[in-house]
């Protein structure tokens, strides 16, 4: 597969129009390959080019497999292609190739044969929905839809059930259910309010089943009450803490190309990038603790700090991600703007406090 992928690597490279994309965007041709799949990221300046990069793409991937004694599988759910068609001419390719029963088109292969080469809106490998729409919005809606599974599958017998504690349910659940729905939620940008307010109403009410405390009765309690009454780590804060404690192992141990990938982002849309989520967490963070600090006396120290806040108060012990290093110069929170990656990397911790 290696071999392969460097073959492949050295033809993609030959194509100009989308050499010439990479270099203005900064960014080198890397498919990602697994054991024995390969997914291969591509772009082009309209949707007929688009079209012929596919039928190349295509071509020059079965010729290599077959050179190896390898046989490409381009049966629909095996090999297939998520195409997002935008710009001049798209509609018109949108009508002939999208918009009817088998979505597809036909390519042939370095034998002469001909075969169909599916277009499906959602490609998932590893748990992971990819969507022609290059957002995250049915990967969100398919992990509330496992967790309330989850939940559901397991709630008489587990979460309702009194004769275990209350304490030991909620542990349960968050490593049960609430493992699925947050699972590298850490990895992406800040959701949108109608799948974050989804997302709580999922929450608070596998908490309030849990806990006996209905939405709707005598006293009804709003969300936001009722995760402060009961301690409860709210998902706008888990996933916010997810997210930097995947910052920080990511530039501590985390390949320069993707740094150099966040950072292109950043650049291009500096609003709804990664960056910019995790800019407003630390911004959030820093006024959190100015409060903390007002309201606890100024000799606490950051990591104790971010120990209450992180601690759910439910789910046992948080072990705090800032502590002091071995040299005694200790960590902080990172400078206000964010710096390009590179070789001057960003440490979102760092300095002493």
């Amino acid at each position: 597969m290696a071999s392969a992928q460097r073959d492949l690597e050295t033809i993609l490279q030959a194509k100009q129009g989308y050499q010439h994309i990479l270099d203005h965007l900064g960014l080198p041709v890397w498919p990602v390959t697994w054991a024995d799949d390969i997914a291969i990221p591509w772009a082009a300046l309209d949707s007929t080019e688009l079209l012929q990069d596919l039928q190349d793409i295509a071509h020059s991937a079965h010729k290599t497999f077959s050179m190896r004694g390898l046989t490409l599988n381009f049966q629909k759910g095996k090999t297939s292609a998520v195409v997002n068609l935008a710009g001049p001419g798209a509609p018109a390719v949108r009508r002939q190739h999208v918009l009817h029963a088998a979505p597809g088109m036909d390519v042939s292969l370095c034998d002469g044969t001909t075969v169909f080469l599916s277009f499906v809106p959602i490609y998932k490998h590893l748990g992971v929905q990819c969507a022609s729409s290059l957002g995250t919005e049915f990967e969100i809606r398919k992990r509330i839809g496992e967790a309330r599974q989850a939940f559901v599958s397991m709630k008489r017998r587990i979460f309702i059930n009194k004769r275990l504690r209350v304490r030991t349910r909620l542990q349960l659940v968050d490593s049960l259910v609430f493992s699925k729905l947050y699972f590298g939620l850490g990895g992406i940008p800040t959701v949108g309010e109608r799948l974050m307010k989804q997302i709580v109403a999922f929450v608070s009410r596998v908490y309030r089943d849990i806990l006996e405390q209905p939405l709707w009765g005598e006293a009804p309690m709003e969300t936001e009450h009722f995760f402060m009454i009961h301690r409860l780590t709210h998902p706008r804060i888990r996933i916010a803490r997810d997210r930097l404690l995947f910052a920080s192992r990511l530039y501590r141990w985390g390949p320069t190309f993707v740094h150099e990938a966040l950072s292109l982002e950043h650049k291009a849309c500096k609003t709804f990038s990664w960056l910019s989520s995790l800019q407003d967490d630390l911004d959030w963070m820093r006024a959190a603790r100015q409060r903390w600090m007002r309201c606890r006396g100024s000799h606490r120290t950051l990591a104790a700090w971010f120990f209450t806040l992180a601690h759910s108060g439910t789910a046992g012990s948080f072990q705090a991600p800032i502590t002091r290093k071995r040299n005694g110069s200790g960590l902080s929170l990172a400078p206000t703007d964010l710096r390009p990656f590179g070789q001057d990397r960003v440490q979102v911790f760092a300095g002493p406090f």
